[in-house]
């Protein structure tokens, strides 16, 4: 399939671009480059191969569709203050860690995404691949501000997405609560959790973001990204 010049300015109009506050790792196979690259597409070529990729994503622009979203991380990442400002925009600084998991449905525009809040603490991350199996993402959340849990962190994320079912999952990567002063940058993040060797193992899109449950901070761009690039279900 060739898109001329219009359907290419359309799909830009349409879907936008990757914001500067992303770190884009790509997808071996799909996108012409596979080094890490920050901001938007940048080239003639690459506009073309994102808009002949997205051409999957547009119905979402004016059907309803149904997403599903595991959101895993080790205790305390911050998971479900996620869940509660994407569903309601509030904060509330005293959470209960999860027990296990809760669900809870959330509608954005004619989008009804379903969240799977899954319990961080060791004894629950056995059953993280069971509900992530079959998703349209999979959000990973790491404490930015907990240096002490990175290498943690980046073991679970790597061992799980080692699981043959998992392939082809997209994944978003947030490092949490960068409103305070010792959160590792976007690129320090995404350099130790080593999102790179993911990008290159598995056949996946893979994104970074730094956020601030607190502060909202980046939150609009995390759910535009969820709905743009995941694997939406009519």
């Amino acid at each position: 399939m060739t898109l001329g010049r219009r359907d290419v300015e359309f799909v830009q109009r349409s879907l936008g671009s990757v914001p500067p506050t992303a770190l884009f790792v790509g997808l071996p196979g799909k996108f012409p480059f596979r080094a890490v690259s920050l901001g938007a597409y940048t080239s003639r070529n690459q506009v073309s191969a994102a808009g002949i990729e997205s051409t999957q994503c547009l119905p979402f622009l004016f059907f309803k569709q149904e997403m599903e979203l595991s959101l895993i991380g080790l205790q305390n990442a911050g998971k479900t203050s996620l869940v509660n400002v994407i569903a309601t925009g509030g904060y509330t600084e005293d959470m209960i860690p999860t027990v296990g998991f809760n669900m809870r449905k959330v509608s954005k525009g004619n989008v009804t995404i379903k969240l799977w809040d899954l319990g961080g603490q060791p004894r629950f991350r056995s059953m993280w691949e069971r509900y992530c199996r079959g998703v349209s993402a999979i959000v990973y959340v790491v404490d930015a501000a907990d240096r002490d849990t990175i290498p943690i962190s980046k073991s679970e994320l790597h061992d799980l997405l080692g699981k043959p079912s998992l392939n082809g999952i997209p994944l978003l990567v947030l490092g949490n609560k960068i409103d305070k002063e010792n959160a590792l940058s976007m690129q320090a993040l995404s350099e130790q959790m080593d999102l790179a060797r993911l990008a290159e193992r598995d056949s996946r899109e893979v994104c970074c973001y730094t956020i601030s449950c607190k502060n909202s901070t980046n939150i609009n761009d995390v759910i535009n990204w969820l709905i743009k690039h995941s694997k939406t279900k009519s």
